[in-house]
C-alpha cells in the first residue's frame, strides 16, 4: 500500500527539511512527499535557496515527489 500524503481533507502534508552528510560538506534540502510518484527536483539560482520553491513545490506535490536542494554555500548547506 502506498503512503499518499494528502490528507482526508484534501490537505497535502508539510516539507521535510533533510540534510545530507556528504565525504566534504553538509547539503541541506527541502522534500514534499509523495511517494511513489515521479522525481522532481528543482534548482534554486544563484542568490536564492530551496524555500524559494515552496509555492511551486506545493502545486507540483500533487502530482510528484519533489525535492529543492540548497546549493553549496546557501541557506543551510555549507
Amino acid at each position: 500500500m502506498t503512503h499518499d500524503p494528502a490528507t482526508q481533507d484534501g490537505e497535502l502534508s508539510r516539507p521535510i527539511a533533510r540534510t545530507f552528510a556528504n565525504a566534504r560538506m553538509p547539503l541541506a534540502y527541502v522534500e514534499w512527499p509523495r511517494p511513489g510518484a515521479p522525481l522532481l527536483v528543482l534548482l534554486h539560482g544563484s542568490r536564492d535557496h530551496s524555500r524559494s520553491w515552496d509555492p511551486i513545490a506545493r502545486a507540483l506535490q500533487r502530482t510528484h515527489h519533489v525535492v529543492a536542494p540548497d546549493l553549496r554555500g546557501h541557506s543551510d548547506s555549507a
